[in-house]
């Protein structure tokens, strides 16, 4: 068995979220309590399935975040609900930059639709433009959020299925135990894809 004391508690301090069933944690989590679900066919895009199969998708636009507009779409996503559980921990950029503040961020699909136009170009001979995949690389969940709050504690990405906001959560947990951050801002953001 451990020893007493190897595994200490760590305290979630603030959350956010923003999801199909409401644009901010304490919305969500009464449209769940209500037992609220309204699957939709998809509006941001289209699929070649003959059936248009509901999913849960935000179609409301997302909170402004005074962010990079060329930021994808799941990376405004992850900024949105990293804005609310900042605010719902009480925590300022100020008390932040006093901090050494690790970011871990799971995702699935991250922002993959976005790209697809350019590798169709460039798997049928095309000479695409960079700038799709400038801007991918500029949208990585975790990088932006570090930049955006001016982090500099670890800062790393788990893309592993459904798990990987749950991941990106054990892993904050590991830094915080081992010292090699003071708090740890992490969770997931993932947009529909096709």
């Amino acid at each position: 068995g451990k020893a007493a004391g190897m595994n200490p508690p760590v305290a979630i301090s603030g959350a956010g979220c923003l999801c199909a069933a409401g644009m901010t944690l304490d919305e969500s989590l009464h449209s769940m309590l209500r037992g609220e679900r309204n699957p939709q066919p998809p509006v941001a895009f289209s699929s070649s399935h003959p059936d248009d199969y509901p999913v849960f998708e935000i179609i409301r636009p997302l909170p402004a975040t005074g962010s990079d507009r060329e930021l994808l779409r799941t990376t405004r996503l992850a900024l949105s609900a990293a804005m609310e559980a900042l605010a719902n921990a009480g925590l300022n950029d100020a008390e932040l930059g006093a901090l050494k503040v690790g970011v871990c961020i799971g995702t699935t699909v991250g922002s993959a639709m976005n790209n697809e136009q350019f590798y169709r170009d460039f798997r049928n001979g095309e000479d695409p433009e960079m700038t799709p995949i400038e801007r991918y690389l500029r949208s990585n969940p975790a990088a932006a959020l570090a930049r955006h709050y001016r982090l500099d504690g670890p800062c790393h990405v788990v893309v592993n299925a459904c798990s990987s906001g749950t991941d990106a959560i054990g892993i904050g947990v590991a830094w915080i135990r081992a010292g090699l951050c003071d708090i740890a801002l992490v969770g997931g953001a993932d947009e529909l894809c096709r």
